[in-house]
């Protein structure tokens, strides 16, 4: 299991795969600002997000992990195989679930697993220009825009590896 400072190191010697600006590509950008966020705050990224977001959104149900008292109400993923024409399972479901272990560093990139409610309390905070339940700035107003306008150029989303017709009605922030 690598720690956050040898998976950095690893990290820092590769080349990129591209120069900055000509590809999109997801995740690694996303990685690195949870680990900058863990370097800033010297905490674990998952009591960052719990302090500063999961508990002012009444969030109670979220996590990189989900507890063993709870993985009976946690269900398979599924994802589609268009080949076959059937729904394969991503993910199963209890204790051989991705989501029952600890991964070996929470990432910003993703990882985070929630029920509806949760979700719907995050939603509800972003349409609501980033104020929570009680009315409580949780983030920025600015911080809500950037995170909902389009940041990937034409010309980047053309090279990008994505599926044709991915970015037709889609955008990321």
């Amino acid at each position: 299991m690598l720690s956050l400072d040898e998976w950095l190191a690893r990290l820092s010697r590769l080349p990129l795969m591209d120069h900055p600006g000509d590809v999109w590509r997801y995740d690694l950008s996303m990685t690195v600002l949870g680990a900058l966020i863990m370097r800033v705050t010297d905490q674990p990224l998952g009591d960052v997000m719990a302090t500063r977001i999961f508990d002012p959104l009444g969030m109670k149900d979220r996590g990189f992990t989900v507890p063993a008292d709870k993985l009976d109400r946690f269900p398979p993923c599924y994802r589609p195989n268009r080949e076959a024409g059937t729904a394969d399972i991503w993910d199963p479901a209890g204790p051989s679930s991705f989501w029952a272990s600890e991964p070996e560093f929470p990432g910003g990139h993703g990882g985070l697993v929630s029920t509806a409610d949760d979700y719907l309390s995050f939603a509800r905070m972003m349409m609501n220009s980033g104020k929570g339940p009680s009315g409580r700035q949780v983030l920025s107003e600015a911080s809500v825009h950037a995170m909902m306008s389009d940041k990937v150029p034409v010309e980047v989303k053309a090279r990008s590896p994505f599926s044709p017709g991915f970015w037709d009605n889609r955008g990321w922030g």
